[in-house]
């Protein structure tokens, strides 16, 4: 029977190699047998276990199993190796029903493209591409076959793929019409030309480095983006538009120069058009995202890699078209909204935010503001229970978006001062506004708001606004000294929150130990003078906080006599204290 299969000379008994593949394939074991019983017309195939004194049986079935199972894969091994197999692979395809079978013969068409494809006769490439063409459009235009032969028609697109990045475009120029003409006879037909177009976008754009020359990868990547209009045809398509979307994203974010700019700025233009019938330019997106289906969701975040995308390299070709440049951006901040934090780190680190368009810049002032991320810092919250308590922050990537939407404030603060004032004005009631306010204030310097009624959250926001500025303080004497005497004050107030804050602070920011214009002696010294009241409000642990702050002061005196005097004079006033 092998040697039967191994003359390639007459067409191959398909029917033999359907028994060899099924002997390579079977995985029984020790511990059960295969029964085949009639049921309707139809084999079932059931498996079932046998008492321990059948067991040298099963040893000696499960032997032979595995002895055919050897066979078969030397045999088709053979097969594989054989320069003329792939001949066969049309024949074989047509007579057999057995999915293994056909993935076999696949496999070894797969193997001839991607060694010697090139060295094949014109008529025969010609032939099986037609072939692989054929069996595709005819089993995905109907959903029936479609979604019985969903893995033979995956395998049969890959196959397809493979071939076109060896002929297309210039040995294949009807490889893109006959997909478009055979995507318009069903739906099914159409979402498997979207999955045709995204392995073939994958494969030109990610994994052909090493297996084509650079200049073929280039000359890929220019003819599909010479096609992309096709994409746009079936955007408008519900069970294609997020694939095609993905492919319009790939093609997109090509940087290949100004050739094709003309196209791009078409085809920008068509898909803002079409987009208006699929996605809502409104806030209300925000409120639905997580009640539609995941598909669309994925459909959402898509559409938001697509503009930054396009934004990031071909945002000088649409310099004559500003309404299409908001079009895109009105899109992008509607999805900014959106509860997902991959979206908004998506398009809140994308550069082009900004471009100076006065009503977005507007309107991202305010979003970076109410989305202000929290750096590493104290702050004063209310928990569960209205109850005011500290809170400390320490996230790695919070602090990370934290710097960059503060850079991304510094600048839209310097397109408009004006706005920027009136967007941090906020109600009084409003507490976490309050917080978000307080965390975006390190990116623009003007005085802080008067809140008599939440005296705590204007404290925080103040001691806060003065750690955020040490080197300015520490070249304006008077200011900081003021600012110290003011720390004092908290010291001594009856909030415990309070206290603790202006320690922190205290411990955190200043050293003192340099004598200053106008002053009689050195700031540390004033404070071991006259400052066992500063303490008597403190408990313990803030106390303490406080020593090590006056430590630290002493500490970088550099002259060991005043160092070695400061130290005695702190002892001095802490055994007051005992």
């Amino acid at each position: 029977m092998a040697e039967k299969l191994r003359d390639l000379s007459q067409p191959i008994d398909v029917s033999v190699l359907d028994a060899i593949v099924a002997d390579f394939f079977v995985t029984e074991s020790k511990e059960e047998v295969l029964i085949t019983e009639s049921h309707s017309s139809a084999s079932v195939l059931t498996f079932t276990s046998f008492p321990s004194e059948f067991s040298p049986l099963i040893n000696l079935h499960c032997s032979q199993k595995h002895v055919q199972s050897a066979a078969a894969d030397h045999i088709l091994r053979d097969l594989q190796a054989n320069p003329d197999m792939w001949l066969q692979v049309v024949h074989i395809l047509q007579n057999t029903k057995s999915i293994d079978t056909k993935l076999f013969a696949l496999q070894v068409l797969e193997g001839v493209i991607k060694n010697t494809w090139n060295a094949l006769p014109v008529e025969q490439r010609d032939g099986m591409k037609s072939y692989i063409l054929e069996v595709i459009v005819q089993l995905s235009s109907n959903e029936a076959s479609f979604i019985l032969e969903r893995l033979y028609v995956n395998k049969l697109n890959v196959i397809l793929v493979q071939m076109a990045k060896h002929d297309w475009p210039e040995k294949w120029t009807s490889f893109f019409p006959d997909l478009v003409s055979a995507a318009k006879t069903s739906e099914t037909s159409c979402e498997n030309f979207m999955a045709i177009l995204r392995l073939l976008s994958e494969e030109v754009f990610d994994f052909s480095r090493g297996e084509m020359t650079p200049q073929k990868i280039e000359e890929l990547k220019q003819s599909l983006s010479r096609h992309v209009e096709y994409l746009l045809k079936y955007f408008g398509v519900p069970a294609s538009r997020n694939i095609a979307l993905q492919c319009l994203t790939k093609v997109f974010a090509l940087d290949i120069g100004d050739v094709y700019n003309a196209q791009y700025y078409n085809m920008y233009a068509m898909f803002t058009g079409l987009l208006k019938f699929n996605v809502p330019q409104s806030i209300e997106l925000a409120e639905t995202y997580s009640s539609i289906s995941g598909e669309d969701q994925a459909f959402i975040k898509n559409l938001a890699l697509f503009f930054t995308s396009f934004f990031k390299f071909h945002m000088l070709i649409l310099k004559s078209a500003p309404k299409l440049v908001l079009i895109g951006l009105q899109h992008l901040m509607c999805i900014s909204y959106v509860d997902d934090s991959e979206v908004f780190k998506l398009i809140e680190s994308n550069d082009n935010w900004r471009i100076i368009y006065s009503i977005f810049m507007s309107e991202l002032r305010g979003l970076m503001i109410n989305r202000m991320a929290k750096p590493e810092e104290v702050l004063i919250v209310e928990d569960e229970n209205g109850d005011l308590v500290r809170e400390t922050k320490k996230d790695i990537d919070v602090i990370v978006q934290y710097n960059i939407m503060k850079v991304t404030l510094i600048d839209l603060l310097n397109l408009d001062c004006a706005d920027t004032v009136e967007q941090v004005q906020c109600d009084r009631d409003d507490t976490s506004r309050i917080n978000n306010v307080k965390e975006a204030k390190p990116a623009f310097n003007w005085g802080a708001m008067s809140i008599e009624r939440f005296e705590f959250f204007v404290l925080g926001y103040w001691v806060y606004v003065v750690g955020q500025y040490p080197r300015f303080l520490s070249a304006h004497w008077k200011i900081l000294k003021t600012v110290v005497e003011k720390l004092f004050e908290f010291m001594h107030d009856t909030h415990p929150v309070v206290q603790d804050m202006a320690c922190d602070t205290f411990l955190r920011e200043f050293v003192l130990v340099q004598f200053q214009d106008g002053e009689n002696e050195p700031f540390v010294s004033e404070l071991l003078s006259g400052r066992l009241t500063t303490v008597r409000d403190l408990e313990p642990h803030q106390i303490r906080s406080f020593f090590e702050s006056v430590g630290n002061m002493i500490q970088a005196e550099s002259d060991p006599q005043k160092r070695d005097e400061y130290l005695q004079r702190l002892m001095a006033l802490s055994n007051h204290l005992c």
